[in-house]
């Protein structure tokens, strides 16, 4: 049963709910998973551009929502296929750089261009003013964060190209190199 854990954020979110800690949930009772301070919802990702050439930088924005008074602190976490560690990169929503609106709880940050064929390993984090925090994508393992967002520098790929009727589309499979062994 899954149960809301706080209804200070909004419901219609999936990461406002867990699975209840008791067997066939809590009606009619408090549920067995509420919290008065949640972790940041991290929702609505966007890429820009969704497959960058080597020229361009590629733009992340989040929508961060938190229950809490204080601004959360949200950061782009980064890495080329390949490398041991990520690149944490503050995300702001202070109307500067690459973010377009301040204040309006979508934070922004830019990974920096690279060349064709790379592969690039993101995630985003959120913490609030009491250490809840959160990533997206979530972890998948309990050893920690695993499963990330990827995307590819494509060079030949031209965005401004009229499909054609009748052409058979194009999908770009993308995996790190570990994931592609594995494979």
């Amino acid at each position: 049963s899954l149960e809301l854990v706080s209804p200070r954020v909004p419901n219609e979110e999936g990461q406002s709910w867990l699975a209840s800690q008791v067997e066939r949930g809590t009606p009619g009772a408090a549920n067995s998973v509420a919290q008065s301070d949640v972790a940041p919802l991290i929702l609505d990702l966007e890429q820009l551009p969704i497959i960058p050439r080597a020229a361009d930088a590629v733009v992340i924005e989040v929508r961060v929502l938190d229950e809490g008074n204080a601004a959360p602190a949200v950061a782009l976490n980064w890495r080329v296929d390949g490398n041991a560690d990520f690149s944490p990169q503050p995300m702001n929503d202070d109307g500067q750089g690459v973010d377009r609106i301040a204040g309006d709880g979508i934070y922004s940050a830019a990974i920096p261009p690279h060349a064709d064929r790379t592969v690039i390993e993101y995630f985003v984090s959120a913490s609030d003013s009491a250490d809840n925090s959160r990533t997206w994508p979530a972890p998948t393992l309990a050893s920690g964060q695993v499963t990330n967002a990827l995307y590819q520098v494509i060079d030949e790929f031209d965005p401004d190209a009229a499909w054609q009727p009748g052409a058979p589309p194009v999908y770009y499979q993308i995996m790190t190199g570990v994931e592609r062994d594995a494979f």
